[in-house]
């Protein structure tokens, strides 16, 4: 047996970045996911990260190399027991034309988790 369900969900957010000493950077936010259909709790996001830039941004496919630590907090805001934490080790490069990539491998840190473990990867364009 099969089943599958559509959850509708709004996730409004304010965020950072800051390059604070050198090539260091950190970069954080907080979020609301509200859950508008399919049922769910209201969860915050809370994000904290801190990583390095080791290149210039014009260098041919690792412009921008970045490498980061992210922390990621979701705090049901219904059931307290529900917190869960995630440390993702990831890297950020510009591959050139406003496209970068991006890869992570979140690693859930609690028994309260928003999912198993499992590789980010994103092609992301800046407008």
């Amino acid at each position: 047996l099969i089943s599958t369900a559509l959850v509708l969900l709004m996730t409004p957010a304010l965020g950072f970045w800051n390059n604070f000493a050198g090539r260091f950077v950190i970069r954080g936010g907080l979020g609301l996911l509200i859950p508008i259909q399919g049922g769910g709790d209201d969860t915050l996001i809370s994000q904290l990260a801190i990583g390095q830039t080791l290149t210039d941004h014009d260098v041919p496919l690792f412009g921008d190399f970045t490498y980061y630590l992210s922390t990621v907090v979701n705090t049901s805001l219904n059931n307290s027991i529900n917190t869960s934490v995630t440390l993702t080790p990831g890297i950020r490069t510009h591959l050139g034309n406003d496209w970068y990539f991006l890869a992570g491998l979140p690693t859930p840190v609690t028994n309260s988790r928003v999912a198993d473990f499992g590789m980010i990867f994103w092609f992301m364009k800046a407008w």
